[in-house]
């Protein structure tokens, strides 16, 4: 796994090559929007301004220059621009009672996962 650098409107943060670009922003703290994690949607898109990634087939629309998040592990340092803001989560290291390192789910996680499963089980219940 080769370290590098993700610059994200003017942010950098070190990421990897191994994992999509969406995740490692998300392991940084950063919030940007996303939808379907699957390069479907199109809401993780962006400008790459530098750098290159491996892109993953999509069927969102992309115009010259643009890669969906989701769907983009970088092969070196990268450059990313979002036509927004997003907000940043402080990350701090959680651990369970015996002091060792536990999992937790962010809430949007957890709300993701109910909401879906929730979702289709009233298709279910309907059809």
């Amino acid at each position: 796994m080769s370290r590098i650098t993700i610059t994200v409107n003017g942010q950098s943060l070190v990421g990897n090559t191994h994992q999509p670009l969406l995740e490692q922003l998300e392991q940084a703290g950063m919030q940007p929007e996303f939808q379907c994690r699957n390069g479907v949607c199109g809401a993780c898109r962006c400008r790459l301004d530098k750098g290159q990634v491996t892109q993953e087939d999509a069927m969102a629309y992309l115009a010259a220059g643009e890669i969906l998040t989701c769907s983009s592990v970088p092969k070196d340092d990268v450059s990313l621009a979002f036509d927004y803001q997003f907000s940043f989560i402080a990350k701090k290291p959680r651990t369970s009672d015996s002091g060792s390192a536990a999992l937790f789910l962010p809430a949007y996680v957890c709300f993701s996962l109910f909401s879906t499963e929730l979702l289709l089980n009233l298709i279910n219940w309907q059809i």
